[in-house]
């Protein structure tokens, strides 16, 4: 339905699927890019086998289900980890947050690795959405200008 939809990619949580595989291959005969997530209680080592066949990795900064949430900063280890693993490697899956994303932790984030952020309620939340947007968008790329000049 999502790809009849217009979907281009599809993720999935890694914990609701018995096999990930055959449904990691069933999108990508679609012709679609695939991207499987983890929430905060998965091992990241659960997602590890699959990385270099997905499109994007995702995880979870908060518990699924409902916006407002506080961020989960001890989640950032897991990224960190992930962006080793997938650089080491030169796999082409990219690095996805989703959940407390605000102006703060958007730099956190993109920090330890991640290339991709999902924020909700701080920018819908916001009287000024595209400030807002903006806001996130610049802590992040600050993050990693700093970060990259440190490096030298």
């Amino acid at each position: 339905d999502f790809i009849r939809a217009g979907a281009d990619q599809l993720t999935f949580h890694q914990e609701a699927v018995a096999k990930p595989e055959a449904l990691i291959q069933k999108i990508k005969k679609l012709g679609k890019k695939v991207g499987m997530s983890i929430r905060p209680k998965t091992a990241l080592s659960t997602i590890l086998p699959y990385v270099e066949q997905l499109d994007l990795a995702l995880i979870m900064t908060v518990e699924p289900g409902f916006g407002g949430q506080k961020f989960m900063a001890d989640m950032m280890p897991k990224v960190h980890e992930l962006r080793s693993y997938i650089d080491k490697n030169k796999f082409p899956c990219r690095i996805e947050v989703d959940g407390g994303i605000t102006i703060l932790t958007a730099a956190v984030a993109a920090k330890e690795g991640a290339d991709v952020l999902v924020a909700g309620n701080s920018i819908f939340g916001a009287k000024d959405r595209s400030l807002a947007l903006s806001n996130i968008r610049n802590s992040a790329v600050q993050s990693l200008v700093d970060k990259s000049a440190r490096i030298r």
